[in-house]
């Protein structure tokens, strides 16, 4: 899931613009759009009513991935080579077993 990158917080969400009667209509301004546009479709794509789509890794990227970082510990991945799914535990990428 690729979550977007919110635009800058003193970036006006709506821009006044005046039509050419004179009259000021308010328009979402371009970056705010493409970020509730992006959000929407991520949503959309990995989440539903049959649950939340975990993101996936190849084994390979997973070994890659510094899991010691304190704000990682619970992480979820789905480890596509392997067909596993792992939970950073304390810094350490655990299989998830179920019976």
């Amino acid at each position: 899931m690729l979550i977007p990158n919110m635009p800058p917080i003193n970036l006006e969400v709506l821009q006044p613009v005046k039509d050419g009667s004179g009259n000021t209509r308010y328009f979402m301004h371009p970056s705010w759009h493409n970020f509730f546009t992006q959000w929407n479709i991520e949503m959309q794509n990995n989440a539903s009513n049959e649950g939340i789509v975990m993101p996936s890794q190849t084994a390979t990227n997973i070994a890659l991935l510094d899991p010691t970082n304190p704000n990682k510990f619970g992480a979820t991945l789905y480890d596509r080579t392997n067909n596993l799914a792992k939970i950073n535990i304390n810094g350490v990428f655990k299989t998830i077993t179920t019976s």
